[in-house]
């Protein structure tokens, strides 16, 4: 396998690295790669023992350190059943895979040099040219994130998903203004992806338009009904203007979703608001059950502490 090399608009993103650190770390995406390509082979074989076994290897060797516990299982639910997966060839099939991993793992800067390894591969690879930017943004590196939108419009043109990446580089830096202008944007062009209004709820509630975005997580749970995130949202825009209708979003959403941590602390703040003091606190120490170390649940149940007195 080629080892992978930046292009000049991309070699910014080394300028916290030395350039042993960066050829180490190419190096460690090539050798893992081999092994990921392996794990490919043998799914496509139908041995499973065998695909698990070589992925388990992509993390036990000296060229990435192992996720931390339960996060390799979930990188294993990433991998592909379809064949066709396996699309032009299998290298750029392997870098993808292990970008995932690497991504799930927290391991960011690692995984942007598996999707440049793809994109060197596969240029017009949609996925990563996406995924980079997330990458990318999350590595620290905001002016390659800048770099690897430019080039995402350059390849697939001004898509819906596009924005999408585009509004969540903006959300990540607190430009909410222009993140509701390019998730606008997607909704426009895509009226039935949930993630545009996702993010378009985000970046409305960044701009404390309270209503607006209540509005948008209710289009983004009518478009997937299969996650809490959308009426999650909802109920945390409606605390604002309307803590009854916040209440009713969040029991229902702890009706299909009972561990949904957010919504049980959410429920907490609803109730508080209304001046409902022990059924808050009730709703603050459930929360603190399911997560001992929720600051935000303690403080709510210590201000309920307070009025009682």
């Amino acid at each position: 396998m080629r080892t992978a090399k930046l292009d000049d608009t991309e070699s910014d993103m080394s300028q916290r690295m030395s350039a042993e650190e960066r050829a180490a770390t190419i190096a460690a995406c090539r050798d893992a790669a081999e092994l990921a390509e392996a794990a490919l082979k043998a799914e496509t074989k139908g041995d499973d023992n065998e695909a698990i076994a070589a992925w388990q290897q992509v993390f036990g060797s000296d060229s990435f350190p192992a996720p931390a516990p339960g996060e390799a299982s979930r990188g294993f639910n990433l991998l592909p059943s379809d064949p066709e997966f396996i699309r032009d060839g299998i290298g750029a099939a392997a870098f993808g895979q292990l970008a995932r991993l690497l991504a799930c793992s927290g391991h960011s800067d690692q995984a942007a040099d598996a999707y440049r390894r793809v994109l060197e591969l596969e240029p017009g690879n949609a996925d990563a040219r996406l995924e980079i930017v997330e990458e990318l943004q999350l590595a620290g590196h905001p002016e390659a994130a800048d770099q690897a939108v430019a080039k995402a419009r350059a390849f697939l043109g001004d898509v819906p998903a596009v924005d999408i990446a585009e509004g969540r580089l903006l959300l990540a830096r607190n430009l909410s203004d222009a993140a509701a202008v390019a998730f606008a944007r997607a909704a426009e062009a895509a009226p039935d992806s949930a993630n545009a209004y996702i993010g378009l709820t985000y970046a409305l509630m960044g701009q404390a338009k309270w209503a607006e975005a209540a509005n948008a997580a209710a289009r983004a749970s009518a478009l997937d009904t299969t996650i809490p995130l959308p009426l999650r949202l909802q109920g945390q825009a409606l605390i604002a203007i309307s803590p009854q209708q916040a209440e009713d979003v969040f029991r229902g959403v702890l009706e299909q979703w009972d561990d949904d941590i957010d919504s049980r602390l959410g429920l907490a703040l609803a109730l508080e608001r209304q001046g409902r003091v022990q059924e808050a606190s009730s709703a603050a120490r459930s929360t603190l059950e399911l997560d001992p170390t929720n600051s935000a649940a303690a403080e709510l149940l210590a201000r309920c502490a307070a009025t009682a007195e």
